[in-house]
């Protein structure tokens, strides 16, 4: 058993003084931000794209996420029509040139903080060489999708079958036991989960509640990986193992298998992964899956 209250209760209490601050961040002014700014691409390319900047903590619709440092802004842009790879990155650019313009006069203190933006797979840094990472530096990551139907949905499908990938290791998980950045998401993605399924699957033990409680602390959202390389591998510690022995990897198996519900009007969800090329696909009860949709739409849209 892990002897959890003696291993990180103290550094719960660290990782809070350091993560949060008096002011909670202005979710409703930034988004009215990306909608203008994703209008403006709009009239300038003549296009219909749509954008969502979704943390994932949304599904869990507790608003003292919002008092911690955001460090990690992902724009995640989606259209129906098919667009090459050199229109899809000037799109991309003129987005982030907009975007940033509009930061600079509405949200300075978010403008002034970002060291760092993500154009699909390029870096562009905007910081000198040998630069090191202050505590509320920013990035922010430009993606583009070609969507079914529009971007919340599509998003929202990658999270229900990124499931599988927790189960299989695949997607953005992939290589965790390795990969700092990766056992981060593998965290963040198991919370989501748990807050999906939470109405379908069985009660956790009062030893895996105790374990669950902690998990948040170590889903971190620290940016100076991109600025070491050296500091992305780390390989899993023997307490961060115990966890997934513990608890993690017998929990997202059983939600696997409750996706599954009875066996009978099963549909498959798929979608390739947001940040990696790897395929994502899930078998749910489509009873499950409307619900599921409907609770990761309703908790970003309402999530202000």
């Amino acid at each position: 058993m892990l002897d959890i209250k003696h291993k990180i209760a103290s550094h719960n209490k660290t990782n809070l003084q350091q993560d949060t601050q008096k002011a909670p961040f202005n979710n409703a002014l930034w988004r009215e931000i990306l909608n203008s700014t994703t209008n403006e691409v709009n009239s300038f390319f003549n296009l219909d794209i749509e954008t969502i900047s979704p943390f994932g903590f949304e599904v869990l619709m507790d608003k003292r996420f919002l008092y911690g440092i955001l460090r990690r802004f992902y724009c995640y842009i989606g259209t129906k029509i098919s667009i090459s790879e050199d229109i899809q990155l000037n799109i991309i650019q003129y987005f982030y040139e907009i975007l940033m313009k509009k930061l600079s006069f509405k949200y300075t203190t978010v403008f002034s903080s970002i060291v760092l933006v993500v154009m699909k797979d390029d870096f562009l840094y905007l910081v000198d060489d040998h630069y090191i990472c202050k505590p509320t530096d920013k990035l922010i990551d430009i993606q583009f999708r070609k969507v079914k139907t529009n971007i919340l949905d599509d998003y929202s499908n990658y999270v229900i079958a990124s499931l599988d990938g927790l189960v299989m290791e695949k997607g953005e998980v992939k290589g965790y036991r390795d990969r700092a950045i990766n056992r981060w998401r593998f965290y963040q993605l198991y919370i989501m989960q748990e807050a999906l399924y939470r109405q379908y699957s069985p009660c956790m033990t009062t030893h895996e509640i105790q374990i669950f409680k902690n998990i948040p602390s170590l889903a971190s959202n620290m940016i100076k990986v991109f600025f070491n390389s050296e500091s992305v591998k780390q390989k899993i510690s023997t307490y961060e193992e115990s966890l997934f022995e513990e608890l993690i990897l017998p929990r997202v198996n059983i939600l696997y298998k409750v996706a599954g519900g009875n066996g009978e009007n099963i549909m498959e969800v798929n979608s390739s992964a947001y940040h990696v090329k790897d395929d994502l696909s899930l078998s749910i009860d489509k009873k499950m899956h409307q619900d599921i949709m409907l609770k990761i739409k309703n908790t970003y849209n309402q999530y202000l």
